[in-house]
């Protein structure tokens, strides 16, 4: 892991203030929900009764093998009028900006839950999900895998420059320190739930862009240059899977780490009334209910990402 030359986590006048690498200005990458179109499928009926109760609608999911049921539950289950919780969401100090953010959440026996990202345009999510809970990660490309000036120059009250960082050091505050130690505020700490997720059920989704905005430029010659870039963050995301790795070490054993990858689009009108950039987690706590005195209910997992269920798991517990 590179050595940072700064030390990010000192909140003087002199150094990174808290909060600097964790949020972004709005720019065709991945962007914080907003509220649809009027032509939004988001203004259609929802699919439950107006109580919109998750059990109802976890009871039925749509099949594994069938993408356009998938995107449709996809789509509705991460609209505006979701009741879940948002991975992707703006800073509270700019309803406008974004920043990179994690939480964890404990299955509940009698709660249902709900997670939900819309708009990816290039962010990457982790999602590492045992029988006890669920945690949860969102990065910006451009905060953590590519960032750009307004990321790498820290200035001071004046506007004058204080420090340029590399994007090493922004990649290890953002993503490595965020991984073991947390940001206050904004990213819960993989290190602190480790025990709760290390159970002989635990998965790890990474689900990333097919390709980085450049390289999809390139693709599409709109940026001529030679030769070939790589696809994507390859050795980010590969150091990212290290750090989750060396903290849950579960994770390391054949099997448990999957990739997902999504074709990543800035059309806003696509990414407001389809499934694109989207993914959703639900977990019912009585997806089958029991019928005997002392008989166990049937727990539920699901996670999809845009038309595809990429986890699934059920239990009595």
């Amino acid at each position: 892991m590179v050595e940072t030359a700064v030390d990010l986590n000192c909140h003087t006048s002199s150094c990174l203030p808290l909060g600097h690498l964790a949020r972004r200005s709005v720019r065709s990458l991945c962007s914080p929900p907003r509220k649809p179109s009027i032509n939004s499928r988001d203004l259609l009926p929802p699919v439950v009764p107006s109580n919109q109760t998750l059990w109802r609608r976890v009871m039925n999911p749509p099949p594994a093998n069938d993408p356009a049921a998938i995107g449709n539950w996809v789509f509705r289950g991460t609209g505006t009028q979701t009741i879940a919780d948002m991975i992707v969401y703006p800073d509270g100090r700019d309803p406008d900006a974004e920043m990179n953010n994690a939480m964890y959440r404990g299955f509940d026996k009698s709660k249902e839950l709900s997670i939900a990202g819309r708009e990816l345009q290039g962010c990457t999510l982790l999602a590492i999900v045992s029988r006890k809970g669920v945690y949860i990660r969102h990065y910006c490309k451009n905060i953590a895998f590519a960032p750009d000036n307004e990321q790498l120059e820290i200035r001071d009250a004046n506007g004058d420059m204080e420090v340029t960082l590399t994007p090493d050091q922004i990649f290890e505050f953002t993503v490595i320190d965020g991984l073991r130690k947390g940001i206050r505020n904004q990213q819960d700490s993989l290190t602190k739930y480790a025990p709760a997720l290390a159970d002989d059920h635990v998965q790890a989704y990474l689900i990333r862009p097919r390709y980085s905005k450049a390289r999809d430029d390139q693709r599409t010659n709109l940026l001529n240059t030679a030769p070939p870039l790589p696809d994507g963050y390859e050795e980010k995301w590969q150091l990212m899977k290290d750090e989750v790795v060396r903290i849950v070490p579960k994770i390391g054993e054949p099997g448990r780490w999957t990739e997902v990858k999504y074709g990543a689009t800035d059309h806003q009108p696509t990414l407001e009334s389809t499934e694109r950039g989207r993914m959703l987690l639900m977990y019912d706590p009585v997806s089958v209910a029991t019928t005997r005195r002392g008989e166990k209910p049937t727990r539920l997992v699901k996670i999809w990402s845009e038309t595809r269920e990429i986890h699934s798991d059920s239990w009595k517990g």
